[in-house]
């Protein structure tokens, strides 16, 4: 998933003054991500293809998320500028601190009949990067100085690689128990807790691969601050892979994956302080909302057979803040 994502850059977080024909930039910051799945298919515990219509098709038969992953990150990025053409770039790495994962199994359709519930650890990193290309037009504005808009297009990748561990069993009704019953059958308390879930080290990593379109706006406010808006939307495919390694039913390295077409929005928010001729202080925020079609879910079993299933849909959620300085050349 990570080949040739180093040589990937994607928008700046504030432009250059005019003057400036290239700028590199050290940036850090933090984000929260949430990050959810469901697919659809047939509620059976068994790991043979052939028997999946041994039990009753469900419109959302598994659900995963992640809420709350914190993620430290670190970047570098670029600016050039030739006249009023502008090439920029960055690429990030983060590493997860905290977060919550929630894996949910349901008997019937609409999240009915939950089954199977486990609330986990997060661990895993980050990778975004991407580059950009843009014209940037000029408006009056009275006495003062201009507006600056730039009409922008660009290609970016996102990763995720999510692992989930310190898992802890909340809920499970054994499938004997839950035949027959028009709601699920009785829990077995006696699982409940870690010990169904000892060692689990399971992965799901995903990546959103796009090109995008997008406008930024800012003004030269003072001689030494600047302040910008950026919209981009983009769209393109995601892909992701899971290890889930306590499921001996299933193939490792790879149990499942999944494959969608993908499309989201990135808002902006940022400026640039010079704190000398050739030092500038960079700060922004960024929130961005990412959702795909349906897509395909293809299962693995250990065999070496494997099943589809449909992927119903793919939901991501970031906001993060950075803060960073920049070193005119």
């Amino acid at each position: 998933m990570r080949a040739g994502l180093a040589a990937l850059l994607l928008l700046c977080a504030a432009p250059a003054v005019a003057e400036t024909a290239l700028a590199v930039a050290l940036e850090g910051g933090y984000r929260f991500d949430a990050l959810d799945w469901n697919i659809a298919g047939w509620n059976t515990d068994s790991g043979n293809p052939d028997q999946q219509r041994s039990g009753e098709y469900v419109n959302v038969l598994s659900e995963l998320s992640w809420s709350d992953v914190q993620i430290a990150q670190v970047g570098l990025s670029f600016e050039a500028r030739d006249g009023r053409l502008y090439l920029r770039g960055q690429a990030f790495y983060g590493e997860v601190l905290d977060g919550d994962n929630r894996d949910s199994d349901y008997d019937y359709d609409n999240r009915q009949g939950e089954f199977s519930r486990s609330d986990n650890g997060v661990f895993g990193d980050t990778l975004d990067a991407g580059i950009s290309l843009g014209y940037r037009y000029d408006v009056a504005w009275g006495d003062a100085s201009p507006i600056h808009i730039m009409p922008v297009v660009g290609a970016a990748i996102h990763q995720q690689n999510f692992g989930m561990n310190d898992g802890y069993q909340t809920l499970y009704v054994p499938y004997a128990e839950r035949l027959g019953h028009p709601q699920a059958g009785v829990p077995d308390t006696s699982v409940v807790g870690p010990d169904l879930l000892a060692g689990l080290n399971s992965s799901y990593d995903t990546e959103w691969t796009t090109g995008w379109v997008g406008l930024d706006i800012w003004r030269t406010l003072t001689p030494r601050l600047s302040l910008r808006l950026n919209a981009q939307f983009h769209t393109g495919d995601y892909a992701a892979v899971a290890n889930w390694n306590l499921r001996q039913d299933l193939a490792h390295p790879v149990s499942f994956a999944h494959w969608a077409d993908g499309q989201g929005l990135v808002l902006g928010v940022g400026g640039e302080y010079a704190l000398s001729p050739a030092l500038l202080l960079k700060f922004g925020v960024n929130y961005g909302k990412w959702d795909t079609d349906p897509g395909i879910d293809r299962v693995y079993f250990s065999d070496g057979s494997r099943v589809e299933t449909p992927l119903n849909q793919v939901n991501w959620e970031s906001l993060a803040f950075n803060l960073g300085l920049a070193l005119r050349l």
